[in-house]
């Protein structure tokens, strides 16, 4: 911590310190958020007979300033972590995305041949039906592939799910696998979707979760683009 300590006579009266642009005080805010603390001290010698005191007053910060000055540094520091963990993020994403489309384009499929990578967690294209589409999704620990019901009218979404799921088992059997059914009540959109586990943010996991995406999109398209007949129909009801 470094201290500066200005010395006055006796006779001197203190001081407030000046709040303008350049000041001392917004200068000491300015080094808290590179950790470096500073505290200013005006010193006042004064005499009682024979004996010489010296009283210390802090001036930078002033003492009821210190505790909000530290709390907002300490605020700032902690946006710049987010912020920073947020371009990492965002610089991932980008770079898993391309080698996804890439993969996919190499494969012959071409359900998001018009999609560009992004900068989300979550790809998205149309089935051809409004309110209904596939979608990819990259996270730390898994990757997804979903169906989703997603119409600006919730009973609609609803009525397309029930309607799917009713064919619950002739689906599964179409697909290979069993589906994550979620109806979700509580909000507009439904989903029906199948979970792998990965290392997502693990480059060396990216080739292994290319092909297990690679492998689903194309499954999950080849199960529901015959069902979009019917859920146009349920729509236009």
């Amino acid at each position: 911590m470094s201290t500066c300590t200005t010395q006055t006579s006796h006779r001197a009266e203190a001081q407030q310190p000046s709040h303008s642009a350049g000041a001392p005080t917004p200068i000491a805010l300015q080094l808290l958020n590179h950790d470096v603390a500073i505290q200013c001290f005006k010193a006042t010698p004064f005499q009682d007979g024979d004996d010489l005191f010296l009283n210390l007053e802090q001036i930078i910060p002033l003492p009821e300033a210190a505790e909000l000055m530290v709390g907002v540094a300490k605020k700032e520091k902690e946006e710049k972590i987010v912020e920073r963990r947020q371009i990492r993020s965002h610089r991932l994403r980008l770079e898993f995305w391309q080698l996804a489309l890439d993969a996919l384009e190499r494969a012959g499929i071409s359900l998001f041949a018009n999609v560009s990578p992004g900068k989300d967690h979550w790809l998205s294209t149309g089935s051809g039906l409004s309110g209904v589409h596939y979608r990819m999704i990259f996270a730390q620990n898994q990757a997804r592939v979903e169906f989703c019901f997603d119409h600006s009218q919730q009973d609609k979404n609803k009525e397309m799910f029930d309607a799917l799921f009713a064919k619950q088992e002739q689906l599964e059997k179409r697909f290979g696998a069993k589906f994550g059914w979620r109806r979700m009540d509580e909000n507009r959109a439904s989903l029906i979707v199948l979970v792998q586990e990965f290392d997502g943010y693990n480059r060396e996991s990216w080739p292994e979760m290319n092909a297990w995406l690679v492998d689903h999109v194309r499954r999950l398209e080849n199960t529901f683009d015959p069902e979009i007949a019917i859920l146009r129909q349920i729509i236009r009801g």
